[in-house]
């Protein structure tokens, strides 16, 4: 699992930036002064809070704050706002950037004790359409990265950012003369890491940062979307090892529950691919899980991780029929199927599954993607019983939550069965598969769409 201190703090920042103000500010002509660049209406850090130039900046906090009247907390939030941006900006910037460039940018935009410029001045020229979707891929890919980890594998997933800073902006700016515009990975790393480091060696800048950190822990999530498990969920492996899931190969024997009336066995079935093998970079996504303890898990200390739209095999508290679920429909006291062995041996003898009730549920932030495709469509990830299938897009979801839930588990198998039946049978005959797993993706596109046009026409 990756985390990340200061620049989670940024990223949550960012993305109160695109979603809280815009929501506040349905219906309001009064709204269009803390939209996009006109948030960052600081003006020269010499003014207080209370100066006519931080309108906007104030407008947003009581937004955000709840139209709090305390000077002390505004004033606390106003400057960790700050700080945060500049942190950030040149953070997010030198990861795809020349360190050169986005120094230059910083002072443009961010120097304002020089008394050169003020208030929302300091951005009159970055156009706001660029601004604002900087803001939107910034919050998108940082926002809850801070449970105090650090830094390192976080440049990959930095060079993503910052990708509407085009030439528009840079020549608005006066940089567009600047010979070496791209860094490269290595030095983009470097920046990134020295600009973290000097913040967290200014105790001014760290401990505003970090005051922060509660209040956006406690923001409700708009990021992150996908069917699959973070980088480093173990995967069990026929006869008793366990691999971790971005490091599975094509043809590999993995445990399979089978379930029947009297309980579950173990099966052998062969691992095809990843769903995400195409998409670029699927290690070093961050997205948000759902965390689900149970009472093996707490024995071995790894809980499973799983998106939120991920099926998984349960036991609802009081039935007695074994069904496939959402993550985020599990709840405390359901029936989760886990294999007896700790996670932290090998036991080459395993055969024993047991029933794990669920103790604990939580979103949390990790690093990576995968979704490992089975010709059962089944797998245990974390020692638990899952399905290789998410329920995703509007229409999908609609038809799965039509269905009964004793009934979920034979359709959502059958559809698994339907779309991956010719990699499965390429497969058996050792034929190349690469293909229809890159097509997989356009051929769900396709079913929703029709789903949806259907729902239409009715």
């Amino acid at each position: 699992m990756f985390h990340l201190g200061a620049l989670g703090v940024l990223g949550a920042l960012a993305a109160v930036l695109s979603v809280h103000t815009a929501h506040a500010c349905e219906g309001s002509e009064g709204c269009k002064a803390v939209t996009g660049a006109g948030l960052l209406q600081h003006g020269s850090v010499r003014f207080s809070i209370g100066h006519p130039d931080h309108e906007g900046c104030k407008k947003f906090i009581r937004t955000c704050l709840g139209d709090t009247d305390t000077v002390e907390e505004e004033q606390k939030f106003y400057e960790a706002n700050w700080t945060a941006w500049k942190v950030g900006f040149g953070t997010c910037c030198s990861a795809k950037y020349s360190d050169d460039l986005c120094g230059s940018m910083g002072e443009t935009l961010f120097d304002f004790l020089g008394g050169t410029v003020a208030g929302g001045d300091a951005v009159r020229d970055a156009p706001e359409p660029e601004m604002g979707e900087f803001c939107t891929e910034l919050g998108h890919l940082l926002k809850t990265h801070f449970d105090h980890t650090a830094l390192e594998g976080t440049s990959l997933a930095l060079q993503q950012v910052l990708g509407q800073a085009k030439s528009k902006s840079l020549k608005s700016l006066g940089l567009h003369q600047k010979a070496e515009v791209h860094s490269n990975a290595a030095s983009g790393t470097e920046a990134v890491k020295r600009r973290v480091g000097q913040c967290r060696e200014d105790q001014v800048c760290w401990e505003q940062v970090s005051n922060m950190q509660g209040f956006f822990l406690e923001l409700e999530s708009t990021g992150g979307t996908g069917e699959c498990f973070p980088a480093g969920s173990l995967v069990a492996e026929a006869g008793g090892k366990f691999i971790e899931v971005e490091k599975l190969q094509r043809g590999m024997a993995l445990w399979s529950p089978k379930f029947f009336e009297e309980g579950a066995s173990l099966q052998s079935k062969d691992f095809l691919a990843d769903c995400h093998m195409f998409d670029g970079f699927p290690d070093n996504i961050i997205r948000e899980y759902v965390e689900i303890s149970h009472e093996v898990s707490e024995k071995t200390g790894r809980p499973l991780m799983m998106s939120s739209f991920h099926l998984i095999f349960l036991l609802p508290a009081g039935k007695t029929t074994w069904q496939l679920a959402r993550a985020q429909e599990v709840r405390v006291g359901d029936t989760l199927l886990a294999l007896s062995q700790s996670l932290s041996e090998e036991s080459p003898g395993l055969e024993q599954t047991q029933l794990s009730r669920v103790t604990g549920l939580r979103k949390v932030m990790a690093r990576g993607a995968f979704a490992p495709l089975t010709t059962s469509g089944r797998l245990f990830v974390e020692g638990v019983a899952v399905s290789s299938m998410a329920i995703s897009g509007d229409a999908v979801v609609r038809f799965y939550e039509s269905r009964d839930p004793e009934s979920r588990l034979s359709w959502a198998e059958g559809f698994y069965a339907l779309m991956v039946g010719p990699a499965t049978v390429l497969h058996s005959l050792n034929l190349p598969f690469g293909w229809y797993v890159r097509a997989h993706h356009s051929i769900v596109a396709v079913h929703s769409a029709a789903m949806d046009f259907i729902s239409f026409l009715r």
